[in-house]
């Protein structure tokens, strides 16, 4: 109850500052004389987007689900494992990337993006959606103590995260997709090319560090990256990245063994130096593996019908479906996985298969040719060189 008080009256705050704001009645604050700091900054995110709440009531309702927790409903993972912290972290980080454009438009100050863009520049945020696509995996082969159950949890959090956004319709992500795509389109075609293996990149990966927060407190990028070279012989890594991701994402720690043997295989058939981005059936093919025979024929089918839709969506998107159809497609789309996740919790066992629903869903949109967030995060820095360049020869 004393974080929903707190939550609510950080809101509150909040809008009557943005209200004194454009009213220009704002009094001046004492300065601290220094930027404020990456966690500083998160904590506040935290609360401004009633994360403590959102968190915790599923945990409290269900007993802590499994997870270990302290008196709080706090897990307790995430005062172990940095990337479990991190991985709980990203659904604001992701927000972050989605409103990229909506919150300069509105003026909203609390976006992790606008705030290191300010004080690192270019520099300080070119890498954050590589970033946040590599909490996802850190946090799903991390092995220290914090142990299965916790990481488990946070990836599930983290997976569900990037799907979310691009799934639910308010976001607006494959809209925004389609009607900035002209600007990223020759890059991710020439990063697809490179990879060589369907959609998916693997020349444009990072390293998010063993820090909790992306930047030092100078707001500089922690990230580092990494590039596979294209295939020449021997074992291929790219097909090895590509399986672990998906093994990772879409299975259980308990249940990778057997099935992601079988999951590698399919993947290094599939993909391995293909050219076809299309790749028709490749996450159904995902869907059915993971599987297995433990659920019945026409849950697995209603899964693979939504999943390949979204897919479909997806492409379309970042080549030439009009933005208006893009849109209407979204809300057809947002109903069918709506209907499949329901329906699973009227199977015992079914988390596995949701949890294979959310993996495939969060691989197309963050390790693809065609994933949202890294393009909107570029529409938006060369948009804002473009504009810059405008400014600076006095056309504005």
């Amino acid at each position: 109850m004393d974080e929903l008080v707190m939550t609510t009256a950080m809101i509150y705050h909040k809008a009557d500052l943005l209200e004194n704001c454009v009213a220009e009645n704002m009094k001046d604050a004492p300065l601290i004389q220094r930027n404020v700091t990456p966690y500083e900054f998160m904590e506040s995110r935290w609360w401004d987007a009633a994360m403590a709440p959102y968190f915790k009531l599923p945990l409290a309702f269900d007993g802590g689900a499994g997870v270990p927790v302290d008196e709080k409903w706090a897990p307790l993972g995430t005062r172990i494992c940095v990337y479990i912290r991190k991985a709980v972290d990203i659904l604001i980080r992701h927000n972050e990337l989605v409103d990229i454009f909506h919150d300069l438009r509105s003026k909203e100050p609390m976006n992790e993006v606008h705030l290191a863009a300010r004080y690192g520049g270019l520099a300080a945020v070119k890498n954050y959606a590589v970033a946040c696509a590599a909490c996802v995996d850190e946090v799903a082969t991390c092995k220290c103590i914090a142990g299965d159950v916790s990481h488990d949890y946070a990836t599930d959090l983290a997976i569900g995260s990037v799907a979310w956004y691009p799934i639910v319709p308010h976001y607006r992500v494959l809209t925004q997709l389609a009607e900035t795509r002209h600007l990223t389109r020759s890059k991710y075609t020439a990063l697809a090319a490179k990879t060589n293996h369907g959609a998916f990149i693997t020349s444009d990966m990072a390293d998010s560090g063993e820090h909790g927060a992306f930047h030092n407190d100078e707001w500089e990028s922690l990230t580092t990256l990494t590039s596979l070279e294209p295939f020449i012989s021997g074992e291929c890594q790219h097909c090895g990245v590509i399986s672990d991701w998906v093994i990772n994402r879409c299975l259980y720690r308990d249940d990778r063994k057997e099935k992601g043997k079988t999951l590698r295989k399919f993947v290094m058939d599939a993909l391995h130096l293909k050219r076809d981005k299309k790749m028709d059936g490749f996450f159904g093919e995902i869907l059915t593996i993971a599987a297995g025979d433990e659920f019945p024929a026409f849950l697995v089918k209603q899964c693979i019908t939504a999943v390949e839709a979204v897919w479909q969506t997806l492409r379309a998107a970042g080549t030439d479906l009009p933005p208006n159809v893009v849109a209407g497609q979204v809300v057809e789309n947002h109903v069918r996985i709506d209907k499949a996740f329901i329906e699973t919790h009227n199977h015992p066992g079914a988390h596995a298969l949701r949890r294979a629903l959310s993996g495939t869903l969060s691989i197309m949109m963050d390790r693809t040719d065609v994933s949202p967030y890294p393009r909107i995060l570029d529409a938006a820095v060369i948009h804002s060189i473009k504009m810059g360049s405008v400014i600076n020869h006095g056309k504005v």
